[in-house]
């Protein structure tokens, strides 16, 4: 089983005045594993990669259930805002499975589609960590700047699932649009894996989950969250024609 990795975009903040960077590493003192190095360039066909190596800190060697990789990409809107990307971003391991069975490292690439994005807006930066039962291990960003404003939790919410009333729980729309994004990229592998039925299961409750969002927080980052929606009923149209 490989490790799950959520690529997120749903915050917005005024203008930080960005300059490249060569990015900056940090690592928890207590980790288990780390971000060991992170280069980015730029490719032949115009997007941009980032490739990340993954290290082991200790002699435990983690469960791949236990691990997510979070992806956060901004750009700058024309209002001078700072916003996560809409754009397609997509992630390969340079060997596969992700289980340190060979190696104490293990490399991903990371790529931000720049063709798909917004002719109006401009590439700002990334955000890169990962967890480990919930728990950050390591992050790398492009700009100190971007993650003094958006930082990372130090713990990651877990995402309710049960059917509890609105008063029973504290709703967090971003955190219960996170669980709906890591829920979609599910979806999507398996998608790619050719597995319809569960696919199709998967989206229908992504498409479930997003209802049940806008009737809780009907005016949070609508259009991000209909853009969701969209894709999601892409990918169930595209299921029902394979078929």
């Amino acid at each position: 089983m490989n490790i799950i990795i959520t690529i997120v975009c749903f915050l917005a903040l005024p203008s930080l005045g960005f300059a490249q960077s060569t990015g900056i590493i940090d690592t928890a003192a207590d980790s288990i594993v780390e971000i060991q190095n992170a280069e980015l360039r730029d490719t032949q066909d115009g997007n941009m990669e980032a490739d990340l190596t993954f290290a082991l800190r200790s002699d435990v060697k983690p469960s791949m259930t236990d691990l997510r990789v979070m992806c956060y990409i901004y750009e700058q809107n024309t209002d001078g805002k700072i916003v996560l990307t809409q754009s397609k971003v997509s992630s390969k391991w340079t060997e596969s499975p992700f289980d340190w069975k060979d190696s104490n490292a293990e490399k991903l690439t990371l790529q931000y589609q720049t063709a798909t994005r917004d002719a109006a807006r401009k590439y700002a930066g990334w955000i890169v960590g990962i967890y480990y039962q919930g728990k950050l291990q390591s992050s790398w960003t492009t700009k100190e700047v971007l993650l003094a404003a958006f930082p990372l939790p130090k713990q990651m919410t877990t995402i309710a699932t049960s059917h509890k009333t609105k008063t029973e729980w504290d709703f967090k729309p971003e955190d219960y649009f996170l669980g709906i994004y890591g829920l979609f990229q599910e979806g999507e592998a398996t998608f790619k894996k050719n597995d319809l039925d569960n696919a199709k299961g998967i989206f229908e409750k992504v498409i479930s989950d997003i209802a049940t969002l806008k009737e809780r927080q009907p005016e949070w980052q609508p259009q991000v969250v209909d853009y969701r929606l969209k894709s999601a009923k892409q990918y169930l149209s595209e299921i029902k024609n394979k078929k």
